[in-house]
C-alpha cells in the first residue's frame, strides 16, 4: 500500500489524548453536606499515578477511531507493479547548423562537430533525429519523419556532416528557425504525438544574422528550442570593406577621385585596436604602395582613403585581425566602353552653320565610355545593323528621310535613343513631321493631311503638326522640368541659370494634351523646345531649334556638352553601374547580354538568356570576368558585410520573440517523478479507499459512544 499524502500520519499522535483523559482524575459527580467551605481551596482535575486504565475497550476505540481519520487524509492506494514501471517518451530532435560565412572563424567549425557528435551520443533507443544546415536559406539534409535507406538515423548525420562545410553566403536565423519549427510540428503518427519535438540550434549566433521572420511568427507550444553555441579561438574580429565610388557631382572637365573609400569595423569584443591596409593582386601578393594605417578602437567603424588602385590591383587586403574570413574586400573598377554618337543630316556647307560640327569638336569620353562621333548618310545600309549596345545616341537632322525612319525604327524599340533637330524654317519641316509620325506611330501623312482617322487612338495621340513659330527678337529657355533626370544636372542654383541662351528661331510642336509626350522644357511663348516620348523599350528626343549661331546660342554655352551628355546616357546620368555585389546575388539581366563568365576558381559558365537555375553560380568571393560579342565586364562579389558582426546575440531577444526554450524543460528525472505522481493521483482517485476508512471511523465512534453510555448507566 502506498499513501499520496503521508504527512497526514502525523494526526494519528491525537491517539494520545484518549489515554490523557483516561488518566486525569476527575470532578467528583456526588455532592455532600459540609457545614462550611470558606476555609478551604477549590482544587482542579490533576494527572494521579494509577497502576491501570479503568475501561481498555472504550480506549482502544476512541484511539482506532482517531487513526482510521488519519489514515483516510492519507489517502492510501495499492500500487500494482505495471503502475510502477514508466520509460520516459522519445524525442525528435532536429539539429540545426549554421553554415554561413562566420562560421569560418577560426575554431568554430571544429566545435561544431564536436557538439554534433556529443548529440548523437546523447541520444536514446526511442529518439529520433534530422539535420538540416542552413546560410541564408536552409536546407534538410536527413528528415526526421523519413528513415535513411541502410542506415540509422544518428548515421545518416553522421554521413552528412562529413560533406557539410561553412559557405560564404550570409546567415537568416528567423528563416531557418521558422522552417525547422515547421518541421517539427507537421510531424505525424503516434510517436510525434506523444514525443518532445526539440531543435537543437548549433550556431555562433552571430548578430548579423537576420531575425525578420520571427517577428510575425507564431511558435509551435509543443516545440523547444536548445542552443548549443559555438566558440571561436578568438572572440575579436574585424572586416574592411571598399565602398562604391561616390555619386560626385557631373561637372564638365571634372574627374572623379581616383582614390577608393574603404569601410573598416571593429568588434566590440575584440582585443585590437590597430590595423593596415594594403591592396593586393591576384595571387594575393601585396603590391609596392603605400600601406594605410588604421586605427579603430572595439565596437567602432571608420572610413579611409586608400592610394590611387594600380592596375594590377584586385582587392584591399586588412592586416593585423586574428579573424582572416573577412579581412580582404574586392573591388572592380568598370571598364570603358567603346559607343558611337551617330549623325545624320546636314545641308549646309558653311562648317560653324553645321549641327554636326560642334558634336565632332566636343568630347563626350567618361571613365565608363568612349564616344566615337561618326556621320552617315541616311540612306546607309548600316543603319539596319545597328546594335543598341554599340550606338549612344542618334541626332537627326535635315535632311530627312523616310528611309532613315524605316531603318532607325527597329533601334529606336529596341531600346536606342534618336534626337530628331528641328533646325530648320517649317517650309522644309514637312518631311521633319513625316520622319517623326513615321518612328511614333508609322504614320507617313504629309503637313498638309490630316491623320487617318481609322487608326489606333493611342496612334493618333502620337502624331504630331509642326508650323514655324511667330517672329521675335529672340526667345528664350523657361519652365524646364529639374526635376526630370535629363536637366537634374542643373538643378543646383549655381547652374540652373538659362537665360544666357538667346533662340533666334524654333518651331512650334502641337501635340494631343493626353499624349505620351513629356515637355521638359519650353520657350517664354509658350511653345514646346524640348520634348520626350517613349517608344518601346528606346527614347524619341525631339528639339525644335537648332544649336548653330544662326538659330541659337546653345552651342556656344556651357549646358550643351551636358545636355548632350545626358542624352546619351540610358538612364540620365542618375543611377552608376554597380561593380560590387554580394555573394549569392542572381544573375543581373545586364549580364544576360554576354556569352560566358569565369569565375576566381578558373569555373566557366554559358549564360544562356533563359536561364533560372543559377543559384550557386556566385557563391565565392572574387572577381568574376563576363565576355561576350565584342564586350568585357568585371564584377567583384565580397560576403555581406552583417557576417562581420560576429559578437553573439543574447537567448533571452529569442525567447522574446515567442520562442520557447528547452533551458525551462524538465529532467528525464523530474518528468518520471511527475508522472508518477500523476498516476499515483488516478489510483488513489480510482480506488478512494478513504471513504472506506472514514465510514469505518464514523461506525466505531458511534459503537463508542453507545459503549460508553451503556457503560456509564451500569455503574450509576
Amino acid at each position: 500500500m502506498s499513501l499520496l499524502a503521508p504527512f497526514y500520519f502525523l494526526g494519528a499522535a491525537a491517539i494520545g489524548l484518549p489515554i490523557l483523559f483516561h488518566l486525569v482524575r476527575r470532578r467528583p459527580k456526588q455532592r455532600m453536606a459540609f457545614s462550611s467551605l470558606m476555609f478551604l481551596r477549590p482544587a482542579p482535575p490533576r494527572l494521579t499515578r494509577r497502576s491501570r486504565l479503568d475501561d481498555l475497550l472504550l480506549l482502544l476505540m476512541r484511539a482506532l477511531a482517531i487513526l482510521l481519520v488519519a489514515a483516510a487524509f492519507t489517502r492510501p492506494f495499492f500500487r500494482s507493479a505495471a503502475s510502477t514501471q514508466w520509460e520516459p517518451p522519445g524525442r525528435d530532435l532536429l539539429i540545426l547548423v549554421d553554415t554561413s560565412a562566420s562560421m569560418r572563424q577560426a575554431g568554430v567549425w571544429d566545435d561544431v562537430l564536436e557538439t554534433v557528435e556529443q548529440t548523437l551520443e546523447d541520444l536514446k533507443p526511442q529518439d529520433r533525429v534530422g539535420l538540416m544546415s542552413f546560410d541564408r536559406q536552409p536546407t534538410t539534409l536527413v528528415d526526421v519523419a523519413i528513415a535513411a535507406d541502410e542506415l540509422s538515423h544518428a548515421d545518416a548525420v553522421v554521413a552528412a556532416m562529413k560533406t557539410l562545410q561553412p559557405t560564404w553566403y550570409d546567415s537568416d536565423l528567423g528563416l531557418a528557425l521558422a522552417t525547422a519549427a515547421d518541421q517539427l510540428n507537421g510531424l505525424g503518427g503516434e510517436q510525434a504525438r506523444l514525443s518532445r519535438k526539440v531543435i537543437v540550434l548549433v550556431s555562433d549566433l552571430q548578430s548579423g544574422s537576420r531575425l525578420d521572420m520571427l517577428q510575425s511568427y507564431p511558435w509551435p507550444p509543443d516545440v523547444r528550442l536548445r542552443i548549443e553555441p559555438t566558440t571561436p579561438a578568438d572572440s575579436g574580429n574585424a572586416s574592411v570593406t571598399v565602398l562604391e565610388p561616390t555619386e560626385e557631382p557631373e561637372t564638365p572637365g571634372v574627374e572623379p577621385d581616383p582614390q577608393r573609400r574603404v569601410r573598416v569595423f571593429n568588434s566590440p569584443l575584440s582585443t585590437a585596436a590597430q590595423f593596415t591596409l594594403h591592396w593586393v593582386d591576384a595571387k594575393d601578393q601585396p603590391l609596392d604602395t603605400a600601406s594605410v594605417s588604421a586605427n579603430v578602437p572595439p565596437g567602432e567603424m571608420r572610413v579611409f582613403r586608400m592610394p590611387t588602385q594600380p592596375a594590377d590591383a584586385v582587392a584591399v587586403q586588412l592586416v593585423g585581425d586574428a579573424q582572416d574570413f573577412d579581412n580582404r574586400s574586392y573591388v572592380s573598377a568598370p571598364e570603358p566602353v567603346n559607343k558611337r554618337l551617330l549623325f545624320l543630316g546636314d545641308s549646309s556647307a558653311e562648317p560653324r552653320e553645321r549641327l554636326s560640327y560642334y558634336l565632332q569638336q566636343a568630347s563626350f569620353d567618361t571613365a565608363l565610355q568612349t564616344i566615337q562621333f561618326e556621320k552617315l548618310s541616311p540612306d546607309a545600309a548600316e543603319l539596319e545593323t545597328l546594335s543598341v549596345n554599340e550606338v549612344a545616341l542618334v541626332v537627326v537632322a535635315e535632311p530627312y528621310s523616310n528611309a532613315a525612319a524605316e531603318r532607325l525604327d527597329d533601334l529606336l524599340r529596341a531600346g536606342g535613343r534618336v534626337l530628331c533637330v528641328l533646325s530648320e524654317p517649317v517650309q522644309a519641316s514637312s518631311d521633319a513631321q513625316r520622319l517623326i509620325n513615321r518612328l511614333t506611330t508609322g504614320d507617313t501623312s504629309s503637313a498638309d493631311e490630316d491623320v487617318d482617322e481609322n487608326e489606333d487612338d493611342d496612334e493618333r495621340k502620337r502624331a504630331i503638326r509642326i508650323r514655324e513659330a511667330d517672329e521675335r527678337d529672340y526667345s528664350l529657355l523657361v519652365d524646364i522640368d529639374f526635376r526630370d533626370p535629363l536637366f537634374s544636372i542643373f538643378a543646383d542654383p549655381r547652374f540652373s541659370d538659362f537665360s544666357k541662351i538667346r533662340v533666334w528661331s524654333h518651331r512650334t510642336v502641337e501635340v494631343d494634351a493626353s499624349s505620351d509626350w513629356q515637355t521638359l522644357a519650353r520657350f517664354d511663348d509658350g511653345a514646346p523646345a524640348l520634348l520626350r516620348l517613349d517608344v518601346g523599350d528606346g527614347q524619341l528626343l525631339l528639339l525644335t531649334t537648332g544649336w548653330q549661331p544662326t538659330a541659337s546660342q546653345l552651342a556656344l554655352s556651357t549646358k550643351f556638352l551636358p545636355l548632350i551628355a545626358r542624352m546619351m546616357d540610358p538612364t540620365a546620368g542618375e543611377s552608376k553601374p554597380r561593380t560590387q555585389y554580394t555573394v549569392g546575388d542572381p544573375l543581373q539581366d545586364a549580364w544576360r547580354a554576354f556569352s560566358t563568365w569565369q569565375g576566381p576558381d578558373g569555373r566557366v559558365e554559358t549564360i544562356r538568356p533563359t536561364a533560372t537555375d543559377m543559384t550557386d553560380w556566385f557563391a565565392t568571393p572574387g572577381l568574376y570576368h563576363f565576355a561576350g560579342d565584342g564586350l568585357q565586364q568585371t564584377v567583384a562579389f565580397n560576403i555581406d558585410a552583417r557576417e562581420s558582426e560576429t559578437q553573439p546575440i543574447d537567448a533571452d531577444k529569442l525567447e522574446t520573440m515567442g520562442i520557447r526554450l528547452s533551458s525551462h524543460e524538465l529532467t528525464d528525472e523530474q518528468l518520471a517523478e511527475q508522472k508518477r505522481q500523476m498516476r499515483d493521483v488516478e489510483l488513489e482517485e480510482n480506488q478512494q479507499w478513504w471513504r472506506w476508512l472514514v465510514l469505518s471511523a464514523l461506525g466505531l465512534l458511534l459503537t463508542e459512544s453507545w459503549w460508553a453510555g451503556w457503560r456509564a448507566r451500569r455503574l450509576g
